[in-house]
């Protein structure tokens, strides 16, 4: 358990959701909050095995991006690295959720 007050949320992965069988195993994330506190969502989709191919495409997008923006300006930033990372895992997030048959949760 966690010390009263704290802002750690418990997240278990406990309800399959139907599947085509193609797209692996799907969960739905449920994010327990702490009492007394509002949670806007409670139920997040995620299918580890799409977003791991969506991440793959994205990411050796990325790769082609920096190999482009080296040869071209002969250098790359701290900052281009850590953005394009951060930006590729939110970016996958949204295109696995796009690629994902519609539910009802």
């Amino acid at each position: 358990m966690h010390p009263k007050g704290s802002r750690i949320n418990r997240v278990v992965f406990d309800r399959p959701i139907a599947h085509d069988g193609a797209a692996g195993h799907m969960y739905v994330a449920r994010f327990e909050p702490d009492p007394g506190r509002s949670s806007m969502r409670k139920y997040l989709p995620f299918v580890p095995v799409v977003f791991a191919k969506v991440l793959a495409i994205v990411l050796t997008l990325v790769l082609i991006g920096f190999v482009a923006s080296y040869w071209y300006y002969g250098e790359l930033t701290g900052v281009d690295i850590a953005g394009s990372i951060i930006s590729a895992l939110i970016f996958s997030y949204m295109v696995h959720l796009w690629l994902l048959p519609p539910e009802e949760f």
